[in-house]
């Protein structure tokens, strides 16, 4: 009555559970003299749209709150960006790697260079890897992480870059160290 559109979503409960709606009205001029104006409208099912959306909102707050460390890469393997427990751990922000190689500010000096070379050929492949490598933090400490690195592709299927989810596993390797020692004891002892 008012002339006013109303804009938003339309609810429905059916038997398939809850179904969202948008429509959408368009005036309609005459088409012959004479002929009243009229209006278009269009319905369209909006439940997938706004599924997905929900998803990707949740899946996102899972990476923003992860404790694991989480690079997203180029297939230059630059860094396009990194969670908060990435910049918590290394002391690093995304501002300051974003466009760097992790390996340039990352990488101990005694990394396995086998280990190192694996990681590599397995990344030229674009295939999945996974490694326990020392790391260090902006100070220079030494911690160590399991790294898994999966390719990342495209609607297309083409590659696009790289997804590297790394844990801490520092306090893990120093108590199978302190166990190996206690064992060798009293060996050592005779």
């Amino acid at each position: 009555r008012t002339g006013r559109s109303r804009r938003g979503p339309i609810v429905y409960e059916t038997t398939q559970g809850r179904r969202w709606w948008e429509l959408s009205a368009a005036a309609r001029p005459p088409t012959e003299p004479g002929e009243a104006p009229g209006y278009l409208f269009l319905l369209r099912d909006v439940t997938q749209d706004r599924q997905q959306r929900r998803e990707i909102s949740q899946l996102g707050e899972i990476v923003h709150r992860s404790t694991n460390q989480i690079v997203l890469t180029g297939l230059d393997r630059r860094i396009r960006w990194v969670n908060a427990a990435f910049e918590a751990r290394t002391g690093y922000t995304l501002a300051e790697v974003r466009g760097r190689n992790p390996a340039e500010f990352l990488r101990d000096p005694e990394a396995d260079p086998a280990t190192l070379a694996r990681l590599r050929a397995a990344l030229d492949a674009r295939q999945p890897v996974r490694a326990e490598l020392p790391n260090r933090d902006r100070s220079g400490n030494r911690y160590w992480v399991e790294l898994r690195i999966q390719p990342v592709f495209d609607e297309a299927g083409r590659p696009e870059g790289f997804l590297s989810i790394q844990t801490d596993i520092t306090d893990l390797r120093r108590e199978g160290a302190a166990r190996e020692a206690s064992a060798r004891a009293p060996l050592a002892a005779q």
